[in-house]
């Protein structure tokens, strides 16, 4: 068998060596401790920045749809020009400038006269599940003789579709309104 000797300078009070093991036992916790905090920090980063840009890819989607609608407004007074005019829409996440020039034939649109509340109705329809998915209420104002629109029904539809589906995301427990004036 072998002799294991420890050596203390009082042999009756090896105090020394509990300190010693202490001490090495909080530099670990320590240690850990910051491997914890920086990879935490890390993590909360990038989360941060997959917000911002989520964020940022919505109120960009939201300009373009927002674009689309001023451009069909039924009040020509009211609508929107494609000549280079700087307009604005603010939401609570930012706001978006929108230009709009004309780029006739790069996009084919197919013109036909449909029902605006009958068009409403079935996007009402189709967004409700994805409202009541974060506690949120669809509210649609429209008038039922809202009478018709002369325009790209497919186009009009994604629009709205696209505006709605990015409220839901980005709203909680509250109220989507989608009124016709």
């Amino acid at each position: 068998m072998g002799l294991v000797v420890a050596m203390f300078s009082n042999p009756e009070k090896p105090r020394g060596i509990a300190l010693v093991i202490v001490l090495w036992g909080l530099v670990l916790l320590a240690v850990i401790a910051a491997a914890f905090t920086t990879g935490t920090r890390t993590e909360v980063t990038l989360a941060r920045n997959l917000v911002e840009n989520a964020k940022a890819k919505a109120l960009a989607d939201a300009g373009v749809h927002a674009a689309m609608l001023g451009l069909h407004r039924r009040e020509v007074e009211k609508r929107w020009r494609a000549d280079g005019t700087v307009y604005s829409i603010a939401s609570g996440e930012g706001e978006v400038a929108i230009v709009i020039d004309d780029e006739a034939g790069k996009i084919d649109l197919y013109f036909e006269t449909f029902e605006i509340r009958r068009m409403l109705d079935e996007i009402a329809g189709t967004i409700a599940p994805l409202a009541a998915k974060n506690e949120n209420r669809l509210e649609l104002r429209c008038a039922d003789d809202a009478g018709e629109m002369h325009s790209d029904l497919t186009k009009i539809r994604q629009s709205l579709f696209n505006l709605l589906s990015n409220a839901c995301k980005f709203t909680q427990g509250g109220t989507i309104t989608l009124a016709v004036v």
